[in-house]
């Protein structure tokens, strides 16, 4: 399934911290009314120099594109990029996506299924890293937050909980309810790079 392109209004906030023991956060969570969804998957991030485009094969079956459009005090702003649905040729492929400057070369009649948009990525210098993640979900007030066991290939398991929205005066009530005030905000693409052995 393809996604059509996405806008800058559609972005948002974002804070995250990786940790192997967030014991108190998951304790204030469950507490919390509003629970949304609780999920188990595999993503594939492909790691390159430049991780404010970050690419993934969401649940190894589609490719995925978040953009990081700024920092703004301890949150990242992210938005969708696009959302293609594999097999997909390259026409397929540009059409949905907003930045192609950073994909690798692809071939115009080829169609690309996930061996091969993981080669392709490879190719081009990005290590492709596969990430186990079983994630809860809940909302408080205006904020998504997430508490998700992440275990990376070749790495430790670890924690991470996670907060989005729009209004960063609630990110921030939330951030503080859930004591990360002192914690530094760390993106998937950016902790991969630190801790993860590519696959």
């Amino acid at each position: 399934m393809i996604n059509a392109k996405s806008n800058f209004v559609s972005a948002r906030y974002e804070f995250r911290v990786f940790s192997l023991d967030l014991d108190k956060q998951k304790g204030l969570l469950s507490k919390t009314e509003e629970f949304l969804e609780r999920e188990r998957r595999t993503d594939i991030y492909f790691l390159g120099q430049d991780i404010s485009p970050s690419f993934k094969l969401r649940n190894c079956q589609s490719l995925d594109l978040k953009i990081m459009r700024h920092k703004a005090e301890s949150y990242e702003l992210w938005a969708p990029g696009g959302e293609v649905g594999l097999p997909a040729n390259r026409t397929e492929i540009e059409r949905v996506f907003e930045d192609t400057g950073s994909f690798p070369p692809l071939r115009q009649n080829q169609m690309y299924d996930r061996t091969d948009i993981i080669t392709a990525f490879r190719k081009s210098g990005h290590a492709a890293v596969r990430v186990g993640k079983l994630r809860t979900r809940f909302r408080i007030n205006q904020v998504l937050a997430e508490i998700t066991h992440v275990t990376p290939q070749s790495s430790p398991p670890a924690w991470s909980i996670a907060i989005e929205g729009s209004d960063q005066e609630e990110l921030e009530n939330c951030r503080q309810w859930l004591q990360l005030g002192d914690a530094r905000n760390a993106s998937y693409p950016e902790w991969l790079s630190r801790v993860a052995s590519p696959g």
